[in-house]
Formats: structure tokens, C-alpha cells, sequence
């Protein structure tokens, strides 16, 4: 690259020269992938001044030097659809889902949220992924009426499992890689009258929080394959 440049894989970063320079190489270290496996690149480059280059490289097994990677070994992120929610006829995520469907969390319901749920007493839990779309600190917070539980990559950050009117919850700062995405579940729980949840965040672009957008929320259990 001429000038800077940074690779995130899988949201590590691999390559770091923000620097301005001249056409420079700058080497990863060496990476064990599978036939067909697909993993999440991020490259971020910026032109200072003077002739521009930018290239993306690697070495394959059985060769021995470094060629351009094709476009046919390089597919387009796509845009997230959502979380995959798992709506029950209770409070407490009992039994069988009896509603599933992918959606992003940023609900206001004054009647049920499908004929074939009570309006009162019924719970619901979001899963999937999260993606940073830039490196940063984020800070994840929901607002609910009733009962709610976070997790992030295993990790209950946000808990407050009791009735109770709209409320703030705001989970611990982040530190994120551009284009790291992570496992997301919300468990929520309406107990009665009008039910409010929503999912919203502070991005490293963004001061205020604001709700976290469909494309950035995936329905899948983990990276692509």
C-alpha cells in the first residue's frame, strides 16, 4: 500500500501500518484454514498524498511467492436481516416457540405481537450476531417493559429479570475490531399492559445511542463458513 493500511480477520487485527509511507509490503502471520472455509475481512486504507496504491495479496499452500487474491475467492459482506426471534406464550420461555421470525429489536406493542400470542404474559428471546461496523468502543443498552437479560459472546452483561415500567438498562463499554461480529442473545419477558423492547447502542461514529439496525444484526449462530 502508499499510503496506510489495516486487515482485520475473523475481527483480529492482522496488518497495522496507519502510517504515510511509500509503497511498502506488510505481511500477516502464517494462517491454517480449511478447503472452502470463509472468514470476515476488513480492509481499511487511506491515500495521503501523491500516487495511490493499494493490493491484497497471499500465499496459498504449494506456492511460493505472493499473487493478488482473485475476485472469484472474495464475496461482498452482506447485509444482516436481523435477530432470529423465538416468541413463547408464556412469561418465562418455556416450551416450544410458537412464533419465529427474523427482525431487529425495536418494538412498542399495545395488543399482542401475533394472533397466535396472548397480549399479556408471553416472552420472547433474540439470537444471533452483532457486527461492529467500525473499530471503536461500543456500548450496547436496552429499553424494556418488562423483564430482560443480555449476552454477549456467553456473557450476561445486562440483567434485569423483574416487572417494571419503561426502563433504561446500559451494559459496560465494548472494545470492538471493525467488522468483528459477535453472539448476541436478549431474553425478554412482557408480564402486562403495553410491552416495549428495544435494542440500541453507542457506536465509535455515533455519541448518542440509537437503535441497532437491521444489517448490522444476523440471525446465524456464528461466522460464515
Amino acid at each position: 500500500s502508499d499510503d496506510s493500511v489495516r486487515v482485520w480477520l475473523d475481527g483480529q487485527l492482522v496488518i497495522d501500518n496507519w502510517a504515510a509511507h511509500g509503497p511498502m509490503y506488510d505481511t500477516s502471520a502464517a494462517l491454517l484454514w480449511s478447503a472452502g472455509q470463509r472468514h470476515v475481512i476488513t480492509v481499511e486504507y487511506r491515500e495521503l498524498g501523491g500516487p495511490g496504491t493499494a493490493q491484497l495479496l497471499w500465499q496459498t499452500p504449494g506456492r511460493s511467492g505472493f499473487s493478488l487474491v482473485p475476485t472469484e475467492r472474495l464475496y461482498p459482506a452482506a447485509a444482516g436481516l436481523g435477530l432470529r426471534g423465538a416468541y413463547f406464550s408464556n412469561p418465562n420461555l418455556l416450551g416450544s416457540a410458537v412464533v419465529t421470525r427474523t427482525e431487529r429489536v425495536d418494538f412498542f406493542w399495545y395488543r399482542e405481537p401475533s394472533p397466535a400470542l396472548p397480549a399479556d404474559g408471553f416472552s420472547v428471546r433474540w439470537s444471533g450476531l452483532i457486527e461492529a461496523p467500525s473499530a471503536g468502543t461500543y456500548q450496547l443498552q436496552t429499553l424494556t417493559d418488562d423483564g430482560v437479560r443480555v449476552w454477549i459472546d456467553g456473557r450476561l452483561v445486562i440483567d434485569n429479570w423483574t416487572p417494571h415500567g419503561p426502563m433504561f438498562d446500559t451494559a459496560a463499554p465494548l472494545v470492538w475490531g471493525a467488522g468483528e461480529r459477535h453472539t448476541l442473545q436478549i431474553d425478554y419477558q412482557e408480564i402486562g399492559g403495553p410491552g416495549t423492547a428495544r435494542l440500541l447502542w453507542r457506536t465509535p461514529d455515533n455519541a448518542t445511542m440509537h437503535t441497532v439496525p437491521a444489517e448490522r444484526l444476523y440471525p446465524d449462530s456464528g461466522l460464515p463458513r
